[in-house]
């Protein structure tokens, strides 16, 4: 596996759907997606189970804990050789992946970053 992709969900149902396609679109196809539902109230654990996908691991916190905790449980549960924090109401575009690893490995780098673009 060569990324990991963690997200920390609550309150989120707005954007969530769009988060999941754009790591279904995603041209790297060796990577996983760990959402991390940290008792989100809303109606984002109802988005998350019509999702049926292999790379895609579903964490369920009992209490909430917060989006650092929460972050290392999705740190804990990760198989990437990268990971890279995704909020729940923000995506990647679809090459997004495919490019910063194919940095890192290019580079030796431990880090890589890119831009972001506010909407």
């Amino acid at each position: 596996m060569k990324v990991s992709v963690i997200t920390t969900v609550y309150n989120v149902e707005e954007w969530l759907e769009r988060n999941i396609q754009a790591f279904l679109k995603q041209t790297l196809k060796d990577s996983e997606l760990i959402l991390i539902n940290d008792c989100s109230p809303d109606t984002s654990k109802d988005i998350i189970s019509k999702y049926n996908d292999s790379r895609i691991k579903v964490i369920n916190n009992e209490v909430n804990v917060g989006a650092g905790v929460s972050r290392q449980i999705g740190i804990d549960n990760s198989c990437g050789e990268y990971t890279i924090f995704v909020d729940g109401d923000d995506w990647l575009e679809e090459d997004c992946l495919e490019q910063m690893y194919n940095y890192a490995i290019a580079n030796d780098s431990d880090i890589v970053s890119c831009n972001v673009i506010h909407h």
